[in-house]
């Protein structure tokens, strides 16, 4: 090998170790990025918790993922009391239910209680506020792909607390 391959060798070798620290610094950035719009996004959510008025459903950020109540008179089955969101519909069943359930049994269960959505399939709402719910620390487990379970304490008598 002469002098001009080693010295080209040594120059690729310096240009490939400058672009991946290049990479490296710009992963960094991103992360502290991503961090930052997380926060900013969790900030918005309890702001809209806290703005938002007790009759109305929290407003929701994608009009098609928009869940709305049908009216009273359409409802199969009414419930003791009225939940006023999904993921409030999606807490109560799965403190209901001993077992794991599908995000599909879910929506099926829940739809009863008068949520429609335009989203297809239906049930990706429920996938959507199950993640959204575990990020806010609601004691839920995923078990499976698409399946999940209430994590949170349970009563005397076997079924599950509210938290």
């Amino acid at each position: 090998m002469t002098n001009e391959q080693r010295e080209l060798i040594d120059k690729q070798r310096q240009d490939y170790v400058a672009k991946i620290a290049k990479i490296e610094k710009a992963q960094q950035r991103l992360a502290v990025e991503r961090s930052a719009y997380i926060n900013i996004v969790r900030g918005f959510h309890a702001l809209l918790e806290l703005k938002a008025p007790e009759s109305e459903n929290q407003p929701e950020l994608f009009e098609e993922t928009a869940v709305q109540h049908k009216p009273e008179e359409t409802r199969e089955k009414p419930p003791e009391k009225k939940p006023e969101s999904v993921p409030e519909a999606i807490k109560a069943e799965l403190q209901r239910t001993r077992g794991p359930l599908t995000e599909e049994q879910i929506w099926e269960r829940i739809r009863p209680l008068g949520f429609e959505t335009k989203q297809n399939p239906k049930w990706k709402v429920v996938h959507f506020a199950m993640y959204d719910m575990r990020k806010r620390g609601v004691p839920v487990e995923r078990v499976d792909k698409g399946t999940w379970e209430w994590k949170g304490p349970r009563n005397d008598n076997g079924a599950q607390a509210a938290t």
